[in-house]
């Protein structure tokens, strides 16, 4: 955070702002069990090239890493600063994450290593962007229920099979890519969305 504020592009104190927001979480599977087994190191190791696939996508869409915990991510598009089509640059980060881990997984491949598994979920809509915490300690960080949504359907995504889900308000914004329908999807703690499974970006036109 220090550094969005030095270059100016995130001001210090707590005036919150509402803006056009779309979020991304994704999440590796089966860490857990890798971790449990593997040695200290290798299970860093792992961690460390998923996240390295992961911030490069994000980032490469100008969005912001709003938390990265041991096999998970959260990233936002649309602040510090504003972005046209926040939910255009969230599935175009979701296309290069994946792409990363196929690229990464072929690599694997060459040295008998089972291939990593990922979920994502995307959601857009209204959000506020500012500080939460207190005067001595805060950070910069996006609410709204689009994080919530984008939360669960990364959970959805698991127990589905796909390998990304998505909200309408995303799909708009997919393109040409190949997108499953699945209706009114029930979330955990939250009415039903209308979603779209997604199995990936298609190999051929990478």
């Amino acid at each position: 955070m220090l550094e969005g504020i030095l270059a100016g592009r995130i001001e210090p104190g707590h005036r919150a702002e509402s803006r056009t927001l779309a979020f991304l979480f994704a999440d590796l599977r089966g860490s857990t069990a890798f971790t449990e087994k593997a040695k200290p190191e290798d299970a860093m190791a792992l961690l460390n090239r998923f996240h390295d696939v992961a911030v490069a996508a994000v980032h490469r869409h100008d969005g912001f890493l709003d938390n990265i915990r041991g096999d998970g991510v959260m990233a936002v598009f649309g602040a510090p600063q504003p972005q046209a089509e926040p939910a255009a640059a969230a599935f175009r980060a979701a296309e290069d994450l994946l792409r990363g881990i196929d690229h990464l997984n072929a690599q694997r491949a060459k040295r008998g290593e089972p291939p990593l598994e990922v979920g994502v979920g995307l959601a857009a809509g209204e959000g506020v962007v500012g500080h939460v915490g207190s005067a001595e300690r805060f950070n910069f960080t996006a609410v709204g229920d689009a994080a919530n949504v984008a939360a669960r359907l990364q959970d959805e995504a698991k127990r589905l099979g796909y390998r990304a889900v998505l909200t309408g308000a995303v799909r708009a914004h997919a393109g040409a890519a190949r997108l499953e329908a699945l209706g009114e999807l029930p979330l955990r703690g939250h009415d039903p969305v209308e979603a779209w499974g997604w199995r990936g970006p298609d190999p051929g036109n990478a």
